[in-house]
Formats: C-alpha cells, structure tokens, sequence
C-alpha cells in the first residue's frame, strides 16, 4: 500500500516559532511471520561461542560504516577546546542504591547492554552473545543462556546479535527481540513472548520475521522495540550484502505486531511492515529517505494504541531538526503520519570517545537512542559532538508534541575532560506534575576508565551533575588490530527500566572495564534523592552475590579469511577422531581477522583438536585444545 501526504504545521522551540511544509510517503505490507517455536530452560549443554570481527572499517574501505568511519576521521582531527564549559545547575545528583557485575564477557564486542525486570523483580539482563535471568528478591540465577541455544527451536543456525529486551508491565510478560545474519541469504528476526511472568519455568513462544522481507536482497540490523496497549513495534536499518563490515545502507524501516496474539502462541501473528519512508520540506522537490527510528515507551505505562518514533538527522555535521513519526491503530488498520520540530540547540555527528593509551571508542552516530512520553511530554537522548568537540549527549524535552506550536527545549551534557555516549533514558515521578528522570550513559577519558555514570532531570528539565556509577578499571582493547590497533566497539546501546511497580526507582545496565582490558556489564539500581530515605524495591542479601556465574574457561584462537565465508566449528576428543565430533558453532564470517571463543568448562578434562572448516570441508585453522577444569 503507498501513502502520500502534503502536511502544514506551526512550530515552537524555545524562542523560534515559524510555519513549514513537509511532503512525506510511506508504503506498507502485511506479512507472515513462523511460528511459533517453543523455548524453555537450557536442556542442552551449551558452549557459549562466538566469533568476533577484529578489523575496524577504514577510511576508504567498503560499506557504510567505512563512509561512516571517514567522516568520523575527519572530526576526530577537531582539537579539543577548554575554553567552553557547561553551565550547571544546582540541581542534586540522582542516587546509588546498588551496582554490581552482570552477564560475563565471552568474546564479543560491543556489549549491547539491555535489561528489563517484572513486578516479581524478575531481572532479564541481555548482551551481544548471552541472556540472564535473576531473581532479585531472592538472590538466585534462574537461568543463563546463549542467544543460540535460546534461538534453537527455530532451527537458525547463523550468528545471533543485537538483543533487545522489554517488560510489558500491562500484561506482566516480557518480550526479546534477537538478530540472526547479517546478509539478506540469512537475515531473519526472532521475536520471543514469554508465555508468563516466568519465562526461566514456563518458556517463550518464539515467531521468526523475514529480514529480507520485500526479497530485495537486503538484510535487517540495529532494532528497537518498543509496545503499545495492543501491539509490538520493532525498528531496523536495512542494508546490501557487501565483503567487508557493513554495506550500503538502504533504508530505515519498522514492524508493528499483534501482541496479544505471540503471548497467547497463535499460529497466525498479525504484523505490517512499514517501507520506503520518505520525506520533502524545505522546498526541496525530491523526496529523501528517513535514517533509523526510535521507538518512544511510555513513562508510566503505554499512552494507547498508538506509538511515537522519532528520527533525526544523524550523520549531519551539524543540525537541528527532529523527525515524528506518529503509527495510531491497531496492526490491522493502522495509519502513518509525520512532522518536523526544531531545537535551538544544535546537534552533530559524535567524534571517537578517547580511551586511556590513545584508545578510543566508536559513539556511530548521533540517532535517538532511548526516550518516553508521560504527561504530554516527550523525553529523549542521543549521542552528539559538544561544543568543545568532544563526545556527550543531548536530552530534548518536547511538550504538546502533536500540536501546531510544540515546546521544545534541549541541553547537550558533557565535560572538559571526558567523554560520554550511548544514553538511556527512564521516568521517576510519581503523578501529573512531576516530569523527571534519570539518564544514564557510559564514560571514557583519555586519562580515566571506562564505566558507567548518570545524572537526573528535574521536572523543569535541569540536568544534575554526574553520578559515577562504576569507575572502572582500565580502557577497553578488543577488537582493534595493525593500523586500526586503538579502535574499539562501544554501545551500541544501553538499557534502563523505570520499575512499573515501584514508581521513582530505575534498574539500568551500561558498560564497564576490567584489569585485563575487556568488557563488562554493570547493573545499577537508582533513584532520585528526594526517594533515598524510602526502602528499596527489594532487599539484598547481607552477602549479595548477584549472577553467581559458572566457572566459564574460555578458549580463544584468531584466524584470518581472504573472503567472507561461511564457517563450521568442530571440536574432536584427539583420541577418538571424528567419531565424536561437537559441532560448536556455524556461521558466516567476514573477511579479515576474526577470533573465535567458546566455554570448555562442559568438557571433560582432555586434549582436544579444534577444527575451522568451510563449507566445502577445506581447514582454514587446526589447533590444539587443552582442557583442565
């Protein structure tokens, strides 16, 4: 179905009002989705593996992150400037009630840190490789998984990534959303209903969304899911197939699906897929594509049938135009509109956060990355360049947002001497006239650790100054190798819940370094300090030892590829050959340096051969595993 609307509004930031006319397009089409598949608590041994691309995109090179990475190049020559320091507020810091180390490190980088948790504090923490399930209250791991062996029942066998999780506090379930490939031959989403407020005992109905779905030969990336009183909507940027990192872009697209009908496993599930967004303002005759959505959660709870998405102009060096989108209706009839704000605060592409020992982190871009709407009010953040050519973020508050003449205000947060990426952002009041907030983020700088921070927004929209969530303990060094040896994955997002059933306070998860130099989640409970005297949400065992996790031993080979190939992973006893193989893992790999890891803590004590072969049984690496437990 195509859609084309001429649309004439007025709009008010906070000291600019004007009238501007803006053409959009948009087309849509119902699609099945499989399913559903069937997952319950691990029942199979599970080797956690993973392969991780080693190389960073270069200036020059192929793809979208390549181009991306040139212009990142070219604002990473700015020099930094002390002279501008951010005007404060006395406004007073949120606080700390606890942190503590989440899911473990098993080889892959970026985190991609997402967490939500139940009115039973039934936490849900996600990264790019592994899902935990925790019962806070009682202190007890219910259930660790990788996104493979979770994903099984569907039969996908390609490499799982970018998870998303969240909490439907209407219906007391969660949802999770997990990729699979990363080339349109593969590319499929699984889309994962709990079946009750106890997915580690009652499982998930899992439904498997086509990637591909317009069968032109591009593959889906980079989700956000948010939901509405009656359905689920998941975001993705679409791309070609291409031999090194990310190719073209192609567009930015989104699914809106009957939620009702995955909670209750219906072998028919309602979706439409919105295409070919486009839009036409500034008395440009041509039509431009719109690049990535974000869908925006309630505050409180879900404000009906219908949801927000915002966009924005994201590889701009410099701008300050916002995107609304508006989807009202439930997935059988539902419709699309589009308008433009403007902040006077301006937004730009984000430099390379810095890392200590000349390392630094990639922030991508400056897209909408977390927000919500409570009280006719919509709040959200992004990663943007500062005006003293740093990394920091902008918070944007937009009231009456549907109107002719919006209010719109916005602040970039940032500092003289560190950097700060990958926000979030959740609600802490508690009725109509309170509209504040806690955002947290990661930091870096180049003479500081890598962790995790926050600060909160009174109802007048004030930022507080920053909460040092976890210090950390070092800079991250992953990925990165010859030329590109200092480049490193950072976000590439993060996640934060306001518990629905105790109002004011938020679980987050953000990123953290450790001695060695790798990764870490970290997960914080927080609140606003007007709350701190309250008790909190649960109580924490006088030795509180959260994910008490299995002593994983991880082995780790790296191997080079001449093209992009697809990959099997054996392991064999070297005393009984191939008799009594296990196939660890199979995947599509790209060209390049790549390393592969997986948990021998299931082994038997032994030597073992691992073998690296492609599909036609060639051995692109033979080594030796010793195993000692």
């Amino acid at each position: 179905m195509q859609k084309i609307f001429p649309f004439l509004f007025l709009l008010c930031s906070v000291d600019l009002v004007w009238a501007q006319r803006l053409d959009f397009f948009y087309e849509d089409v119902s699609i099945q989705a499989k399913g559903p598949f069937f997952s319950t608590s691990p029942s199979s041994i599970d080797y956690f593996a993973a392969v991780q691309h080693l190389e960073a995109p270069y200036p020059g090179g192929q793809g979208f992150r390549a181009y991306l990475r040139h212009l990142k190049d070219s604002i990473h020559q700015l020099p930094r400037l002390s002279s501008k320091k951010r005007t404060t507020s006395a406004i007073e810091k949120p606080v700390l009630e606890r942190q503590f180390e989440g899911n473990v490190y098993n080889g892959s980088a970026p985190n991609d840190n997402h967490i939500a948790i139940s009115e039973a504090n039934i936490l849900v923490s996600v990264i790019n490789t592994n899902i935990f399930i925790y019962d806070l209250k009682n202190d007890t791991l219910l259930s660790v998984q990788s996104l493979q062996q979770f994903c099984n029942p569907t039969g996908l066998t390609d490499t799982k990534y970018d998870p998303r999780i969240l909490y439907d506090p209407d219906e007391d379930r969660f949802i999770m959303v997990i990729l699979n490939g990363f080339t349109w031959q593969t590319s499929k989403i699984v889309v994962a209903f709990s079946k009750s407020s106890l997915p580690h005992l009652d499982g998930w109905n899992l439904y498997v969304l086509n990637g591909n779905p317009l069968n032109n030969q591009t593959w889906s990336d980079y989700p956000h899911l948010a939901v509405s009183n009656s359905d689920l909507f998941i975001t993705f940027n679409t791309f070609l197939n291409g031999s090194f990192n990310n190719s073209g872009y192609v567009e930015s697209t989104f699914w809106q699906v009957d939620k009702q009908a995955g909670y209750r496993g219906d072998t028919s599930l309602a979706t439409k897929y919105f295409y070919n967004i486009r839009y036409k303002s500034d008395g440009v005759d041509t039509l431009r594509p719109m690049f990535n959505f974000t869908p925006i959660k309630g505050g409180s709870g879900h404000y009906g049938d219908k949801m927000f998405l915002l966009s924005n102009e994201n590889l701009a060096a410099q701008s300050n135009r916002y995107f609304l989108v508006t989807v009202e209706g439930k997935t059988t009839n539902s419709t699309l509109k589009i308008k433009e704000f403007n902040t006077s605060t301006p937004y730009g592409l984000p430099p390379d956060a810095q890392q200590m020992q000349n390392h630094r982190f990639d922030c991508v871009d400056a897209r909408v990355q977390d927000g919500f709407y409570e009280n006719n009010i919509l709040h959200f953040v992004h990663n943007t360049i500062t005006p003293i050519n740093g990394a920091g973020f902008v918070y944007c508050r937009v009231e009456r947002p549907e109107s002719q003449q919006p209010r719109v205000s916005s602040t970039v947060f940032y500092d003289d001497s560190l950097d700060f990426g990958f926000p979030a952002i959740s609600y802490t009041g508690r009725h109509v006239l309170e509209n504040d907030a806690i955002i947290t983020f990661n930091h870096s700088g180049r003479d500081y650790p890598s962790g995790m921070s926050a600060c909160y927004v009174n109802s007048e929209g004030l930022l507080s100054e920053r909460l040092e969530i976890e210090r950390g303990n070092s800079y991250v060094d992953v990925i990165g190798i010859g030329v590109q040896r200092f480049y490193e994955r950072w976000g590439d997002y993060s996640g934060a819940q306001r518990l629905y059933h105790m109002p004011g306070w938020v679980l987050a998860a953000g990123y953290g370094s450790k001695t060695n130099r790798r990764p870490e989640t970290r997960i914080a409970l927080l609140t606003p300090s007007k709350l701190a005297d309250e008790p909190a949400p649960f109580n924490f065992a006088s030795e509180f030892k959260l994910f008490p996790n299995p002593a994983h031993r991880f082995f780790e080979v790296e191997f080079v590829l001449e093209q992009p190939q697809r990959l099997r992973f054996v392991l064999t006893p070297v005393n009984h050959g191939f008799a009594n193989q296990i196939l660890l893992s199979t995947a599509d790999v790209r060209r390049g340096a790549n390393r592969f890891t997986f948990d021998t803590q299931p082994l038997r004590n032994g030597v073992y051969q691992l073998f690296i072969q492609n599909e036609e049984g060639v051995i692109i690496k033979k080594t030796k595993v010793i195993v000692l437990n």
